[in-house]
Order: C-alpha cells, then sequence, then structure tokens
C-alpha cells in the first residue's frame, strides 16, 4: 500500500495538473466551438457536443492521475462548464468589439478623415455604458440579452426570438448541459472501483455465469444471502438471451481487496442488439469473493 503521505502530495499534484488542464482545455474547446459557430449552430446539440468534449479530458485526466474521489469529478466538471461556455461567449464578445470597432473607424473617418485606436476604445464603452450601465462583457451580454438570442431552423429565413428574460435562461440552460455531461462523466471516472494496495484501478469486469431471465429475483436474493453454494447451483457458463448475468470487477494485481459484484439482465431492444441493464450490485470481501468462485469451480 502507497505511504499516506505520498499519496496526498501525488493528489495534490494531480488536482494542481488537472485546474490547469481544465481551463486550457475547455478554452480550447470554446474557441474551436466559437469558429465552428460562425458557420452554423445547433441548439442544445453543440453544448452537448461540447459536455462530451469536456467530460471526456476529464475522464482521463482522472483515470491518469488515480483520482479517485467523486468529489473531484463534480468540481472539476463544474469548472470545465465555466472554462468551455465563459471561453465561448468571450470569444463572441471579442468578435462583437472587433465589429464594432471597425463600424466606429469608419464614422470616424468619414466625419474627421482619421482614426484613433483609444478614442474608439473609450467610444466603444460609453455606448456600452450608456446602453447597460457595464462595460465590457457584461456589458456586451446584457446587450445581447436585450436584442435577444433567436432560434430558427437550419436553412429556414424564419426564427423565434425568446427576449430578454428567457435568453438568459437559455445560457443557463446550454451552460447546465455543458456542465451537467462533464459532471456525469468525471464523476463516473473518480467513482470506478479502485485498490489501495495496488495504488491502481480495477481491471474490467468479467462474467462469472449467467441463467434464464426468470431466475433474477430468485438468484439476487440468493447472492442477497450470501448463499453462494445456491447460486452455483443456478448458474452456468452462460445462457441464451434474455438472461441474467452475473459478473465480478476486482484488483489485476492482487486479491486483497474487496470484489463487486454485478447482476445485469441481458435482453434485445427493438433493433436487435443486446441491452444489458444493471440490477444488483454488491461488495464482496476477499474471502466471499473465494467461496463463490469455489463454488462456481471458477479461477479465483
Amino acid at each position: 500500500m502507497e505511504n499516506p503521505d505520498a499519496k496526498t502530495g501525488r493528489n495534490i499534484l494531480g488536482i494542481v495538473v488537472l485546474f490547469l488542464l481544465t481551463l486550457v482545455s475547455g478554452g480550447v474547446i470554446g474557441v474551436v466551438t466559437f469558429g465552428i459557430s460562425r458557420i452554423i449552430y445547433l441548439i442544445l446539440i453543440f453544448p452537448a457536443f461540447m459536455g462530451i468534449a469536456g467530460g471526456l479530458i476529464l475522464h482521463k485526466a482522472i483515470k491518469q492521475f488515480k483520482l479517485n474521489i467523486p468529489l473531484i469529478g463534480i468540481v472539476f466538471g463544474v469548472l470545465m462548464g465555466l472554462s468551455i461556455y465563459g471561453t465561448f461567449h468571450y470569444a463572441e464578445y471579442l468578435n462583437f468589439k472587433s465589429e464594432a470597432r471597425e463600424y466606429l473607424n469608419e464614422q470616424l473617418i468619414a466625419e474627421f478623415g482619421q482614426t484613433d485606436s483609444q478614442i474608439v476604445n473609450v467610444l466603444f464603452n460609453e455606448i456600452l455604458l450608456e446602453e447597460t450601465g457595464y462595460t465590457g462583457i457584461v456589458g456586451y451580454i446584457m446587450v445581447m440579452a436585450s436584442e435577444g438570442v433567436s432560434i430558427g431552423r437550419v436553412f429556414s429565413g424564419s426564427s423565434m426570438n425568446l427576449g430578454t428574460f428567457f435568453s438568459y435562461i437559455y445560457w443557463l440552460v446550454e451552460f447546465l448541459l455543458i456542465a451537467g455531461v462533464s459532471v456525469s462523466m468525471g464523476k463516473a471516472a473518480a467513482s470506478e472501483p479502485f485498490c489501495d494496495f495496488c495504488d491502481d484501478w480495477y481491471g474490467k469486469e468479467y462474467s462469472i455465469g449467467a441463467a434464464h431471465i426468470e431466475q433474477t429475483a430468485r438468484l439476487v436474493q440468493i447472492l442477497q444471502a450470501h448463499e453462494f453454494e445456491k447460486a452455483a447451483a443456478i448458474l452456468e457458463i452462460e445462457a441464451d438471451i434474455p438472461s441474467v448475468d452475473v459478473y465480478l470487477q476486482s484488483c489485476s494485481k492482487c486479491q486483497r481487496g474487496n470484489s463487486v459484484l454485478t447482476v445485469k439482465n441481458a435482453t434485445f431492444d427493438s433493433k436487435n442488439r443486446v441491452k444489458m441493464k444493471p440490477i444488483y450490485t454488491a461488495v464482496l470481501e476477499p474471502g466471499q469473493r473465494e467461496i463463490l468462485l469455489k463454488e462456481l469451480k471458477r479461477p479465483n
């Protein structure tokens, strides 16, 4: 087992690196999405993809740095959402500012025959201040909200304006979607079984037996009572679908830690694809796992 002080130091380093990675990768995702949005932007779909992209990065990093703390997945999932969506809107603000400056430059040249970048910046901020009471990106957001977000069909000239209040609601929904997906994927990674003895993630789950799906309720009841001899009498190596399947997950390097036992129903969906639905999950101590595998005549 790893020294507690060494593990704490590694976790701190991992969190610092994850923090920087979240900010940088979130910024990149936001910028890339902004660039694509200049051509096309699909409401709710793009935020979902942004969340998935951020979640995949979190999942990979959490596994790499062995951060088996679910709260980390939640906190950094929210931070990823803020980084992605904040960068996306800041890029829109910079684009808006660039277009406004270009317009003001043209006006100054037309009226005075020359322009000045400092004067243009002052005029830009004064316009925002007069319209909203704020300068910078806050003023920009308020201007955009007052104009209202327009939602229309792709390749269609018609659109619906949400108005000020519902524009804020719409932006909130997009952020929650991005952050929600990132949180879900980050938390899932950090919640996966972890061996404190080997300081590593568990190996992949593997099947230890199956039976006809009608045996589901009885099998779960038997496993809950730890009556492994009776379970062995029901389970076969494999069974035709629809079936009830039993999986075991444990450390692939040692047998000293607990194991995760999962019971799943295997059925066919409407497209004739196999669908696995978890029914029951339990934690087995090393001794219980050994007895179960011995009764099933499976290698330990």
